[in-house]
Order: C-alpha cells, then structure tokens, then sequence
C-alpha cells in the first residue's frame, strides 16, 4: 500500500518546512507584503455588520440561529421561527446584505430610530471604507 508513493500529494502541515514549488510561492507572496507587516489591509464591507448593525438588531429583539449545516446562519427577527409557516428570505434572512436589503425596505424597521441610526453609522463607515480605498491607490 505504502510502497509506491510516486504521484501522491502530501498534505500542508502548519510549521512544517515548505518545499519545491510551494516554497518558491510562498516566498513570492512573502515579498508582496508591504512594510510592516500588512497590518494596513483595508476591512471589507460586511466587517461593520456584526459591531454596528447586528449589535442594535440583538437589542431590538432579533436572534442568529444556525441551520443544518455549519455555515449555515439565519437572522431572525423577533417572533419568527424557521419552518413554522414563514418563509426564508422573506420572513427570515441567510445573508448580511438580505438583512441590510430589509432594514432599508420594511416598512416596521425602517422607521425605527435605533434601525435608522445604525444604518446612518453603517453607511458613514461604508463611505470612510470606499474613501481610504480610493486613497490607497
């Protein structure tokens, strides 16, 4: 069985020495980081999610519940419950965006003034985000 090894890839253990074409990769990528570090790496849209929308939404009520799968997450506003007549995308969310799609569409939280205030926040560090990008270039 382990006699003829000849074609098998092995497997990447963290630590271990790279070797060939994966160090020559490697190697490449390392010389891409800028001064420092890289710890200048710009954040990406959905990290303001989780501290500025998300942190209001739990304080209004709404709850994360996890689906079938270990990716799989759901938004739930407050009274709605999977599989009890409501409906995914509709009644209940399985993305930020749809989450952020609802708060800017429904009529029962986009007049809320905690919701409209997040979402100003939300906005403004969306701005600041697409702003410093366009600097960095």
């Amino acid at each position: 069985r382990g006699a003829n090894k000849v074609g098998r890839k092995r497997k990447y253990q963290p630590g271990a020495p790279l070797a060939g074409k994966n160090r020559k990769k490697a190697t490449k990528k390392m010389k891409a980081i800028p001064p420092g570090g890289g710890t200048k790496k710009l954040v990406n849209r959905g990290s303001f999610f989780l501290p500025v929308v998300w942190k209001t939404l739990t304080q209004c009520g709404w709850t994360l519940e996890r689906g079938n799968r270990p990716g799989d997450l759901y938004f739930m506003p407050p009274g709605i419950q999977r599989g009890s007549g409501f409906r995914p995308r509709v009644d209940y969310f399985d993305s930020k965006q749809q989450v952020i799609n609802c708060l800017e569409t429904n009529g029962k939280w986009k007049g809320k003034a905690e919701v409209i205030e997040c979402m100003k926040i939300f906005d403004k560090c969306q701005e600041l985000c697409e702003k410093m990008k366009k600097e960095r270039k």
